[in-house]
């Protein structure tokens, strides 16, 4: 089951699909492959924002219906930056499944090889290690607090932190909520990405079906993933993949003679 399988038309009176080619790819299916498509992006759309906290259910709508709206609907990911800005951005929001994954990997001891942890858990202790050495010197001189003119990075950030009000600074601060967004960005950019894949697999797994495929077979990006692949259909013997946050396992139907 690769990415684009369902671009394949099944018969041959069926329209060919058209790949349209631009800067993003966008694809054009016949009316009835395209009716196929989005009732299982809107099904994968809607059991996986059921998991994300931090949304009205009119918010929850109109952000499936401007994603929907481009061409190529979700696979299109041209309309992401919009929807990012106009309803992500800024606010307080957590997408629980990360989070439970997050949680059973960090109790594990290992993560699978492409799942960046603690997303939206930023260390303030190493905010400070971030900030210049010319803004590190700003505030302690500011704060009356000597040192050598030839004091290297690690000392400055050693006698900042002694400061008592260091993360009530502005420039800590505005750090902080600098990191805070771009993980906060990479957690809306794989949300939106698992919602893709799955609504794809699901369409995909529907149409093996329809032609009298009964077996599929676990197609592992790494073989280390198949621990956590595991785990996640103990849980859940009818999940769709992506299994996890990150996943890259797909499931490849087998025709039996």
């Amino acid at each position: 089951m690769g990415f684009f399988d369902f671009l394949k038309p099944k018969k041959q009176e069926v329209e060919q699909p058209k790949v349209v080619v631009n800067s993003i790819p966008t694809i054009t299916l016949s009316s009835k492959e395209a009716k196929a498509v989005a009732e299982c992006y809107e099904v994968a759309y809607k059991k996986d924002m059921a998991n994300v906290s931090g949304f009205t259910p009119e918010e929850v709508a109109a952000i499936y219906k401007e994603l929907s709206e481009v061409d190529g609907g979700l696979m299109n990911m041209s309309s992401q930056p919009k929807i990012y800005e106009k309803y992500f951005k800024g606010r307080q929001w957590s997408w629980s499944e990360y989070d439970k994954w997050n949680k059973r990997f960090e109790e594990l001891g290992r993560y699978p090889d492409r799942f960046v942890p603690n997303l939206g858990v930023v260390d303030k202790e190493g905010i400070v290690g971030l900030l210049k050495v010319a803004d590190l010197k700003e505030i302690l001189v500011a704060n009356n607090v000597e040192f050598s003119s030839k004091a290297k990075k690690p000392e400055l950030v050693a006698l900042v932190k002694t400061l008592p009000n260091v993360f009530d600074l502005e420039i800590v601060k505005s750090a902080y909520e600098n990191v805070l967004e771009k993980q906060k960005h990479e957690l809306f950019t794989i949300l939106l990405r698992t919602i893709c894949f799955r609504g794809k697999s699901l369409d995909d797994n529907n149409r093996a079906i329809a032609v009298g495929v009964k077996k599929f077979e676990l197609v592992y990006m790494d073989k280390s993933d198949k621990e956590f692949v595991d785990m996640a259909l103990k849980d859940n013997p009818d999940a769709i993949d992506p299994f996890f946050p990150y996943d890259l396992t797909w499931q490849k139907p087998i025709i039996e003679f």
